[in-house]
């Protein structure tokens, strides 16, 4: 099951003390109810990393697509947990997806195998997110702490 890590991010807000190295993979898939799981991780260090999982859901934005092309998840806000939409904006189905939501703006995510061999971000999802926002890149992802695992 493949790693994503947050490399940059557009929200006007710095992430790094919070959700340092934020990486994501596909837990559980269930196709009847078009959702699953999903565990994310982040941690600043190889000694010490945070885990959780999310139930998440697929849907179209709406009837002009074929397939779904948002994610929601729950966060929690305050007491409640709250649903929100994550948009698909690209992805080429191996490397790097480009995301919108209202949490983190414009995300680029890549995928930890392409981060070890590569060393770099894909351009076309660089371009993607240079298409979808004139937002300065907020890196999140740290070369030289981020563990690749």
């Amino acid at each position: 099951r493949t790693l994503f890590f947050l490399v940059y991010y557009s929200k006007d807000v710095d992430m790094s003390n919070t959700f340092p190295c934020l990486a994501v993979r596909k837990s559980t898939l269930n196709k009847e109810s078009k959702g699953g799981r999903c565990v994310y991780k982040y941690s600043s260090n190889t000694s010490v990393t945070l885990m959780g999982t999310k139930e998440v859901k697929t849907k179209r934005k709406d009837g002009a697509y074929k397939h779904p092309n948002m994610f929601s998840a729950q966060y929690h806000e305050g007491e409640n947990y709250i649903w929100h939409d994550i948009e698909l904006l690209y992805t080429d189905y191996i490397y790097c997806a480009v995301l919108k939501s209202n949490f983190f703006g414009i995300q680029v995510w890549v995928s930890k195998t392409h981060l070890e061999n590569a060393r770099e971000i894909p351009w076309i999802c660089s371009l993607v997110y240079d298409l979808a926002t004139d937002k300065p890149r907020r890196v999140l992802y740290d070369w030289k702490e981020c563990p690749c695992g």
